[in-house]
């Protein structure tokens, strides 16, 4: 055997390691996200594989290693082989059919460790005991311990090189990960049939080229009523186009979607049916103080796949419009899907950061709008930094105004305050609105002159319908909170954030319990001062409002029901709609409180299917370990 051979084993090895470490993450992303914590789970249970693969390669390595070797990694490589085929039935085991994304973050990790764990823990394990063997080999050919570890650790350590850049540059995004997964096995059974010798090694990965050639249909189907229209894996996330049934509502979906979506289109409109994109519609007028004098000058970072521009062009004709996208592949969706980005109509920057365009650019926009997300519900904590806020003051002309989409629970969110807070040490202050019918904020600052959102009630009427409804909803100067000081800001050097947002995703309610009443407000006025702020979406304050009332009544039970839900107490919200059934016999005001009931039952469905997922992942990690640990066991007394 020859030492070359066993050089181009360890290569190979190598190179399918880390190919695997990569595409593990990428071909679960479509159910489990590609969060910080599926990373860690991908690189923790890899990194142990590694560690009881090269503990078993030290106790093959004593007697006829490179046989017993061979055999090993023709096992892994036929695993990796089939690993692609498993995903889909092993994934959707371990995931409730229906959960929200905002309390799926638990049930996400714990499903990724335990399919992680099952699908590529063993081959990894496998290929790794190739050193030990290798070393052991070379040194009888007649080389030096020493040398024969530096040529293998080398060998091994180019082959994971070329792994790294090849899967995430040109494998992943050039052939899919699937077909990734198994040119990782091909690798790992050609280096298989090296050890043991054979001449025709290339042979070995004709399993995985003919598995290549099975139509395996979509990584993830679509769901319910969705219709899938189009699938992609960029280099750096998974993407569907997919239109909602006879809606005419076509969505952009990323990774693991769930009830969430990237942007979305409605057939025949150029607005979105008053979702968040619409609302950013009215910072131009804060820009002007009013109506536009020309065409304003929109730079959109983090475009929605071109949603933004579609609305300012619809609300501005003639806004100049720079996109600036990170991924390549959502501008080619936003044009095939979203009749995004027009030729001759605004420049479109794709490929590129957002904090690097704002830190490295020298143009002057009036208004500058921020929706950079990463993981879905993760604002970047690069994009909302004191510098960064720095670069976009420099990049405003003088009145112009910065607008960041944050998402919620209320205008205490601390994750909105954090932000907003990081936007008034730069700017001076900061306003925030929040969006009707969501659990989204626009967050607006302005440079050097003053922010009145009270201008928006002298705009023309001459605006299209949809433009109309936002301004009227956003014209009173109430439903604008400003933002408070007190707290820290975010800065490159200390990016908590991550930190943040993980504690409200993963908070329970925030009470439990039914509202006590106590106050010496008769009831009607008590719930009309709790109507009145419910109506600007301060729940906390309908909250207060309402227990002003000397005794409790109906409507104003359902009216804290409704507001402890808004703030995420959706315990506290259902314990007082039961409290508000039993104060009334009214068949009318019974079946509004039945009808809320039934919807607090589907969540709490969710959450009793949330916590059986997460037992079935957690029992399956617990079991895979068991089953790893014992072949590693057993591999290393027989040898």
């Amino acid at each position: 055997m020859t030492t070359k051979r066993l050089v181009a084993a360890s290569f190979l090895g190598g190179f399918a390691v880390m190919v695997l470490e990569l595409a593990a993450v990428r071909i679960l992303a479509p159910w489990f996200g590609d969060s910080a914590y599926v990373w860690t789970n991908a690189i923790g249970v890899l990194l142990a594989a590694m560690a009881l693969g090269a503990w078993v390669g030290g106790r093959l390595s004593a007697s006829n290693g490179p046989q017993r070797l061979s055999v090993l990694l023709l096992v892994a490589g036929g695993w990796t082989a089939i690993t692609p085929f498993l995903v889909r039935p092993l994934s959707s085991g371990l995931l409730p059919e229906t959960m929200a994304l905002e309390g799926a973050g638990l049930t996400l990790t714990l499903g990724s460790l335990a399919a992680t764990t099952i699908l590529f823990a063993l081959p990894v394990l496998l290929a790794a005991a190739a050193s030990p063997v290798l070393v052991t080999a070379i040194v009888e050919g007649g080389a030096t311990v020493g040398r024969a570890a530096g040529v293998v650790a080398t060998a091994s350590t180019l082959g994971s090189l070329v792994g790294t850049f090849g899967a995430t540059h040109f494998l992943i995004p050039g052939v899919g990960t699937r077909a990734t997964v198994w040119i990782a096995a091909g690798a790992v059974l050609v280096a298989g049939a090296l050890v043991r010798g054979q001449k025709a090694a290339g042979a070995s990965a004709v399993v995985p080229l003919i598995l290549a050639l099975i139509p395996l249909g979509p990584l993830r189907p679509a769901a319910g009523d969705f219709e899938l229209l189009a699938e992609r894996e960029s280099e750096l996330q998974f993407l569907q186009v997919q239109r909602l049934g006879d809606s005419g509502q076509v969505q952009l979906k990323i990774n693991e979607g769930l009830d969430s979506f990237h942007s979305v289109r409605v057939d025949s409109e150029r607005w979105t049916d008053g979702l968040y994109y619409d609302y950013h519609a009215v910072a131009p007028f804060l820009a002007f103080d009013g109506e536009p004098g020309r065409p304003p000058k929109v730079l959109s970072l983090g475009s929605a796949a071109g949603t933004f521009g579609v609305i300012f062009r619809s609300a501005f004709p003639g806004a100049q419009i720079t996109s600036v996208e990170i991924d390549s592949a959502v501008v080619e969706l936003g044009r095939e899907f979203f009749r995004a980005y027009p030729e001759g109509e605004g420049e479109v920057f794709a490929g590129l950061d957002a904090r690097v365009f704002v830190d490295r650019s020298e143009g002057q926009w009036d208004l500058v709008l921020v929706d950079a997300y990463e993981r879905q519900v993760y604002l970047p904590a690069h994009v909302v930094s004191r510098e960064f806020f720095s670069s976009v003051h420099d990049r405003l002309r003088v009145g112009g105004v910065v607008s960041v989409n944050v998402g919620g629970r209320s205008f205490r969110d601390p994750v909105l305050q954090a932000v907003g807070r990081t936007m008034r040490e730069v700017f001076g202050s900061a306003v925030a609105l929040r969006v009707p019918r969501s659990r989204n904020y626009v967050v607006v600052a302005r440079r050097e002159l003053a922010l009145d959102p009270g201008v928006l009630r002298g705009v023309l009427r001459d605006r299209p319908q949809a433009l109309r409804s936002v301004l009227n909803a956003a014209r009173d100067s109430e439903t604008w909170v400003s933002i408070e000081t007190d707290g820290e800001v975010l800065t490159d050097d200390r990016p908590f954030l991550d930190e943040l947002q993980d504690s409200v995703y993963r908070r329970r309610g925030e009470a439990v319990g039914k509202t006590e009443f106590g106050g010496s407000l008769e009831p009607g006025v008590a719930l009309e001062a709790a109507q009145r702020a419910y109506g600007l979406r301060r729940f906390q304050q309908a909250i207060a409002e309402a227990k002003r009332s000397r005794r409790e009544t109906p409507d104003l039970r359902l009216l804290v029901g409704n507001a402890r839900f808004e703030i995420g107490d959706t315990d506290g919200g259902h314990a007082d709609y039961h409290a508000a059934r039993d104060l009334t016999e009214d068949p009318a005001m019974l079946a509004r409180i039945d009808g809320g009931l039934v919807f607090f039952e589907q969540l709490f469905d969710q959450r009793v299917a949330g916590a059986d997922s997460r037992a079935r992942s957690t029992g399956t990690f617990a079991g895979s370990c068991v089953v790893l640990l014992g072949l590693s066991l057993l591999l290393a007394r027989r040898c």
